[in-house]
């Protein structure tokens, strides 16, 4: 226990101190990403239980520039795969149009007002009864978390709330996230100097939206944790993990659906230079 401890307090004293994160310090012109995401949704309606799948995997190359105050991503999205599986069974969507689309992203050093540009569109259609055309660009919206904004040190805690579209029980939501980040230390990860940063999620999630022609309402709760390693000397993300789960009732009275769900989502972004 001693020499735990004494562990503990060693590596805490070689940690930086004072240190002030920001994004874009890096002096790599490309950097190769790749994000995935998985989702199981698992709902009863009207007494019938109505389970899916999503799979997503989107490896890309990102170039940063700071302009002013802002700090601009360009996109590049290689060759994505996407699959769903239900009832039915395994079903590789096909995307073939979404082979080398570009778009970007600006946000400030800190990580906040960010911006989706689009230039080429991230929609798959699933067909009515899986949600119909879902956009995938939401998940971007993950991967610049918001920094402290000043110089912090080891157990040094912040808040952040970012509002996103995202899908919940095969829907289209928009929904606001409360996330609590805290600096939890630092480590070397794939050789690069890291803050190692724990996040906490939650949200109430309460949306209207069309689909099928009718009107649907969803209700829930969300929660989640996050983990990321951020390289403090180039400012950017090295690789970043996100769990949640979520529950809730969907209802739409016009067709008399009433319907219960819960899902767990995992985002993963790995930096593969």
């Amino acid at each position: 226990m001693l020499a735990a401890l004494l562990a503990y307090l060693s590596s805490c004293s070689n940690s930086p101190r004072d240190i002030e994160l920001q994004y874009a310090n890096t002096k790599e012109s490309v950097l190769n990403y790749e994000l995935s995401y998985m989702q199981d949704s698992k709902a009863e309606m009207n007494g019938e239980p109505m389970n899916a799948e999503y799979h997503v995997n989107i490896p890309y190359e990102m170039s940063i520039t700071q302009k002013g105050t802002q700090v601009e991503s360009s996109i590049h999205i290689k060759n994505p795969e996407v699959k769903f599986i239900i009832s039915g069974g395994q079903q590789v969507v096909d995307t073939r149009n979404l082979k080398n689309l570009e778009f970007g992203f600006t946000h400030t050093p800190f990580g906040y007002q960010k911006e989706i540009m689009l230039i080429d569109s991230l929609q798959i259609d699933f067909g009515d009864m899986l949600g119909g055309t879902l956009g995938w660009e939401y998940l971007f919206t993950y991967i610049t978390p918001g920094l402290p904004g000043k110089k912090s040190n080891i157990g040094d805690t912040w808040n952040e709330t970012i509002t996103v579209n995202r899908i919940e029980a095969g829907s289209k939501i928009t929904a606001d996230l409360e996330l609590k980040h805290e600096l939890s230390g630092f480590d070397k990860f794939n050789g690069r100097k890291c803050a190692v940063i724990e996040s906490e999620i939650s949200a109430i999630l309460n949306d209207n939206y069309s689909m099928m022609d009718a009107s649907w309402n969803l209700k829930g709760t969300l929660s989640g944790n996050m983990t990321w390693y951020f390289d403090y000397e180039q400012g950017i993300i090295i690789q970043l993990l996100i769990e949640e789960r979520s529950e809730g009732n969907v209802v739409a009275p016009e067709i008399g659906i009433n319907a219960t769900y819960s899902q767990n989502s995992i985002i993963e972004l790995k930096h593969s230079n």
